[in-house]
């Protein structure tokens, strides 16, 4: 790599640096992707104290001790440990990763001066005070604005109730831009938060505040979080970006009520997130909301998702209204040999969850009940999925299969055309298909696979593949649904504005204005008008 390393002083912690405007990351080794470890070195408990690589000895005499190692153990968390040895092949690490290190964990390095030969980036220096950069074309820096962040937080308020903050900009806080600790009443509006390297707006312990109308971009974890923090409104946002600047790290969701409950989500847009796009937990509203391009950097991911672990209690909450598009999954540098993200994601023991009236397109699975039971899933649209339209997924180790009461699948509409199931039931607690479904469309090119049942177990796998007319035939599902044929894709009409919509006849190759229609075969007359966050499937006669 051409050009030359520069140093200038710097006598206080540098968290980021911005050359004209532009992130600038650490320097790392490799200099882009992901080390690939042969296995792991086992340690005490469940994960590894280290990893093996043949690639390492290209490390010999190098100062590795104290340098960070970002490890990809599983496909939704890259995990962050100091290195404490080098020898040969085999690199220790200060602490142990949360699961095993496998063959394919992919693993990288920061946090040292020697990084800087072979790479674009920057190094602090603790003892000497100095940062060192490496600017991506060679060049001085003096040719350039270079800014180096001092401060962890642009805002931070504590234990004060009933503040109002409105109309700041806060740019590259070295953690969050804006901060509240234990303060109820807090309201947010209006703001414009970039570049922080945690959270955009981070919200802990606190109550009955607000997050509105205002903009969070490139946060280096999380866009929004909400840790404790009840009663909160998260209403009106463009959140964009969040957990993909720099090399691949963890985050959460560009929206994370992860552990706050009686959070209401509406009308916010949410784009580019290396991770989940809106995360809810108990009695919770996540309405009208817009999500595209998530799942950008990790995987076993939702764009809209929710997670009870252990925990059966209901979480009486509702997901309604939401458009989400191009849900994508990474799986570079994991050990997984599959990609999941899933448009709408009800994960361990999720129940008592509405979802309805949600529109996925472009998902890897649309709709994805993993261990979840008794919601309701219903008046949903389900087009274009890479691989299943619907999948229910039972696996849970500790919940015993007879508490898993059956969800309520009905009245949705699901597109598939490829030969990929519409819904795909995966069995390996015996659980069979005990879910009520009735009234759901299904549309497609053909019938023949559009329902499977995967059994697994001690004894091996058992698949049964089921049509239409065959899948009515099981018990409970006389009444599920119609399957109608269609030759040609239909076409999606989405209205992600606040007002309604007119579209005109479409100058779409797949459909032949004058022969469209509903699905109830009553005759499209144009222009379609459709209400906010609404959608429609129009198809060919």
């Amino acid at each position: 790599m051409g050009g030359q390393v520069y140093a200038a002083n710097a006598d206080f912690e540098v968290k980021q640096v911005y050359v004209d405007g532009q992130f600038l990351d650490r320097a790392r080794y490799p200099a882009s992707g992901y080390l690939i470890a042969e296995t792991g070195v086992p340690a005490a408990g469940a994960g590894s104290e280290g990893v093996v690589d043949p690639h390492l000895r290209a490390l010999a005499g190098r100062d590795v001790v104290g340098a960070q190692a970002y490890v990809r153990t599983v496909g939704w968390q890259i995990q962050t440990l100091g290195v404490a040895a080098l020898a040969g092949a085999q690199m220790r690490f200060s602490g142990s990763t949360s699961y095993p290190v496998q063959k394919g964990t992919g693993y990288y390095l920061t946090g040292k001066r020697w990084m800087l030969d072979n790479s674009a980036g920057w190094f602090w220096d603790a003892d000497a005070k100095r940062l060192y950069v490496r600017l991506p074309d060679g060049s001085a820096p003096a040719n350039y604005r270079v800014e180096a962040t001092r401060h962890d937080y642009g805002v931070r308020l504590m234990n004060q109730p009933y503040v109002q903050f409105s109309g700041i900009r806060v740019r590259y806080a070295g953690r969050d831009g804006m901060r509240v600790e234990r303060s109820a009443q807090t309201d947010i509006t209006d703001m414009e938060i970039v570049a922080s390297g945690h959270d955009g707006i981070a919200f802990t312990g606190g109550s009955n505040g607000s997050v509105q109308d205002s903009l969070i971009q490139e946060s280096g974890r999380d866009g929004v979080s909400l840790w404790l923090s009840h009663g909160v409104k998260v209403m009106g946002n463009r959140v964009e970006n969040s957990g993909t600047t720099g090399g691949p790290r963890n985050s959460l969701a560009a929206i994370n009520a992860t552990n706050s409950n009686y959070v209401h989500i509406e009308r916010n847009t949410v784009s580019g997130a290396g991770y989940i796009g809106i995360r809810f937990n108990r009695n919770s509203r996540v309405v009208n909301n817009v999500v595209r391009d998530v799942c950008l950097v990790l995987d076993d991911c939702g764009a809209i998702y929710s997670w009870a672990n252990t925990d059966p209690r209901p979480l009486n909450s509702v997901v309604a209204g939401n458009l989400i598009e191009n849900v994508v999954g990474n799986r570079s540098g994991s050990p997984a040999p599959w990609t999941l993200a899933a448009g709408i994601y009800l994960d361990d023991l999720t129940n008592g969850v509405v979802v309805e009236g949600n529109t996925v397109g472009k998902a890897e699975r649309g709709i994805y009940l993993h261990n979840a039971f008794d919601n309701v899933i219903q008046g949903n649209i389900v087009t274009d999925s890479r691989a299943y339209s619907l999948i229910v997924a039972t696996d849970h180790l500790t919940h015993p299969t007879a508490g898993l009461r059956p969800n309520k699948i009905r009245a949705n509409i699901l597109v598939s055309m490829k030969p990929v199931p519409f819904i795909y039931y995966l069995d390996r607690v015996g659980r069979g298909l005990n879910d009520v479904l009735d009234a759901n469309v299904y549309l497609g090119p053909a019938d023949e696979k559009g329902f499977v049942l995967h059994r697994q177990g001690a004894t091996g796998d058992a698949v049964d593949t089921y049509s239409d007319a065959t899948f009515r035939k099981q018990p409970g599902k006389s009444a599920h649904g119609l399957f109608r044929r269609v030759t040609s894709p239909p076409l999606l009409l989405m209205n992600d504005g606040d007002a309604a919509r007119e579209y005109a006849c479409p100058l779409h190759p797949t459909i032949a204005c004058g022969r469209a229609s509903s699905l109830a075969g009553k005759k499209i007359t144009w222009p379609v008008r459709i209400q906010p966050y609404g959608a429609q499937v129009v198809v060919n006669d």
